[in-house]
């Protein structure tokens, strides 16, 4: 009995230890300004759902004090690659 509750009691922390990790994010965007790569920090089952979420957000701008996101092209971890040219250049370029 105490070795089923000790079974039940891990693998319920494991699933929400899972559930709540977190990983940074890159996001090659189209803004009011042009082009731009926004970086984020968030919890893995969030990302599609956070990504979406972006257009309309405020950013700050190059030439102007803030942007607008108008759409999101691609989103990775930060780990992983752009499939887009433009966004891989920028990416390059970026500093973290």
């Amino acid at each position: 009995m105490i070795k089923s509750i000790v079974v039940i009691v891990s693998l319920l922390f494991v699933q929400s230890s899972v559930a709540s990790e977190m990983a940074d994010y890159k996001c090659y965007v189209k803004t009011s300004e042009g082009e731009a790569l926004a970086l984020y920090k968030w919890k893995i089952k969030d990302s599609k759902r956070m990504a979406a979420s972006l257009v309309g957000q405020r950013i700050d701008g190059e030439r102007l004090k803030y942007a607008f996101i108008k759409s999101v092209e691609q989103c990775k971890q930060s780990h992983e690659s752009f499939t887009i040219g433009r966004a891989q250049q920028l990416d390059k370029i970026t500093a973290r």
